[in-house]
């Protein structure tokens, strides 16, 4: 007994001595700064606020972080807070300030005055961006700079050409540049493995893609599309220069390319592995047959290109390999086609055949037959398809995702309803236009409890009951579209608020039924809410005014 009692007594001393000293200090310091080094730089700014035993240790910790995302951070991204940031990660290598908008040259400097290492920098959208801003943190480290939708010109790639001689990354698209600034990037950097010049329509032609191809020899991603001046000799340039070859093309809505520089590109690109040539409407069907030559191609889109049958004939008997394939608005397709190409590439994963005229309930049939591996399916407006093309897919493509069968009028709630119960991984599904759907086939979504997007416009109808299937089942829900229905009202929407808090689209244009206080409860309870489209509903009241101005997009 007397032990026991002498025993309770140290206790009773050590637990005084541990309360009146702050366990923070007794820990050693080399633990806490390791400890302290596997933290992320939004995670080290909330610890230094914890306490001043720690604040130290932190701030120390801070001084080592090499990465600096604006994603997570606890305040608003503005040249103040950059301008602080920097001056306490001075050993900080990559920058990624993309979309800020409050972020301009003044805080560029400051990071390029007290941060001299930086080798990564995303200044992607970022609207007050100029060319004196990234000349402050061009440094001889700098290896990849995102900076496509920014306000640089020629003088930034001048700078960087001059500065940055090992640069492999380089993005500028929707910018001022012109072939000025591609021939200085392309005679001084010469380990380009990725440019990108997206949209740059008025100065960038054949003349400095030719000097980026010529002497980028690692070259592998190249992003060419929208730039209206391309013409053939850029698609001989990357095929003859680029070292083993580009692996990924993207030359989109380029309307010089002709037949000639896409047969020299595919005779030549024999690693191409995705190639991009959508809207490109001087390639005819004859010149897309030589997309055959590029045995290791996984993903090409060509919609709105003038593709027959025996063009994809030919693309699926030389490129087996096929995961992705884009053929939207691609009129010229029909069953036999898509038979073939489904035959030869048994690895299709996502396919899209929108807009198919010709395309029926037999390419479905093929389809499920031959590429289980099916994760995406796009035929909407394809007004052959039926139920019994949906259901085909539906019994074998267990792995769909993605479908849309948008303005497929002869698909109803029967073939609606299969679908949705074997497929319960299903993410999006799109019914838009299709007035024969009703809550009877939408109702089995119950079992998807996976679901992120859901779009019905115009399904007129289905009413308040599938809202309250989602609402109690499809809580991941993100975006909905259910324009132009009289059925749907607050109560279906007040489901949707209470159950789908993760919503960041809502779109109920002309559902005249539904009111300002439905609407309210769903910006109120979803913070993640971006988009709120409500014209002509009944909201004329100053709490739904006041929600759309919040909603407005940045």
């Amino acid at each position: 007994m007397a032990e026991f009692s002498t025993s309770r007594k140290k206790s009773g001393r050590c637990a005084a001595t541990c309360s009146s000293t702050d366990w923070l200090e007794v820990l050693p310091e080399q633990l806490w700064l390791h400890a302290l080094g596997f933290l992320s730089i939004q995670d080290l700014l909330r610890v230094r606020q914890v306490s001043k035993s720690i604040r130290k240790y932190a701030e120390h910790a801070l001084s080592e972080v090499k990465c600096l995302s604006r994603v997570g951070l606890p305040f608003k991204l503005d040249d103040t807070a950059l301008a602080w940031l920097a001056t306490q990660c001075p050993q900080l290598q990559v920058l990624d300030v993309s979309a800020c908008s409050l972020v301009s040259d003044e805080g560029l400097q400051h990071v390029g005055a007290h941060c001299r290492s930086i080798q990564v920098v995303n200044i992607t959208d970022c609207s007050k961006v100029t060319d004196e801003g990234v000349s402050a943190i061009a440094n001889p480290q700098l290896r990849h700079v995102f900076a496509s939708g920014s306000k640089i010109t020629d003088v930034t790639l001048l700078v960087l050409a001059e500065t940055c001689k090992q640069l492999q990354i380089l993005a500028v698209g929707n910018c001022a540049v012109s072939d000025v600034g591609l021939l200085s990037i392309g005679a001084n950097c010469t380990s380009l493995i990725y440019f990108n010049c997206f949209g740059c329509t008025q100065g960038v032609s054949d003349v400095g893609i030719e000097h980026i191809a010529e002497n980028s020899r690692e070259l592998e991603e190249l992003e060419i599309s929208n730039c209206q001046q391309i013409s053939d000799r850029s698609l001989i340039a990357v095929s003859r220069h680029t070292g083993e070859g580009v692996k990924m093309l993207y030359a989109a809505f380029c309307p010089e390319l002709r037949d000639t520089g896409l047969r020299q590109l595919a005779e030549g690109g024999t690693q191409l592995e995705e190639l991009h040539l959508s809207g490109c409407i001087g390639l005819s069907s004859r010149g897309l047959q030589s997309i055959g030559l590029c045995s290791k191609l996984r993903s090409l889109h060509i919609s709105s290109c003038d593709v027959d049958s025996s063009a994809l004939q030919a693309i699926a008997k030389g490129c087996a390999a096929l995961e992705t394939l884009d053929l939207s608005f691609c009129t010229g397709i029909n069953d036999l086609a898509i038979q073939l190409l489904t035959k030869h590439c048994p690895q299709m994963q996502r396919l899209s055949m929108a807009f198919g005229r010709e395309v029926s309930d037999v390419s479905l049939q093929a389809i499920s037959e031959n590429c289980p591996k099916l994760v995406s399916l796009d035929c909407s407006n394809c007004r052959q398809i039926s139920n019994v093309g949906v259901e085909a897919v539906a019994e074998k493509c267990r792995m769909l995702q993605v479908l849309s069968i948008e303005r497929c009028h002869l698909v109803t709630d029967q073939s609606i309803a299969k679908l949705i119960a074997n497929q319960p991984n299903l993410h999006s599904l799109n019914v838009s236009h299709l007035p024969v759907v009703t809550d009877e086939g939408l109702g089995h979504l119950a079992s998807c409890p996976a679901l992120r997007s859901l779009r019905m416009a115009s399904c007129s109808s289905v009413t308040d009951n599938t809202l309250r299937v989602l609402g109690t089942h499809c809580r991941l829900l993100e975006t909905l579209i259910i324009p132009l229905n009289p059925n749907i009202t607050d109560d279906g929407i007040l489901a949707i608020g209470e159950g789908c808090l993760r919503l960041i689209t809502l779109n109920v244009s002309c559902c005249r039924r539904v009111t300002a206080a439905g609407l309210e409860v769903v910006r109120s309870n979803c913070p993640s809410l971006k988009w709120l489209l409500h014209q002509h509903s009944r909201s004329a009241s100053p709490v739904v005014d006041r929600a759309a101005r919040l909603l407005q997009p940045p």
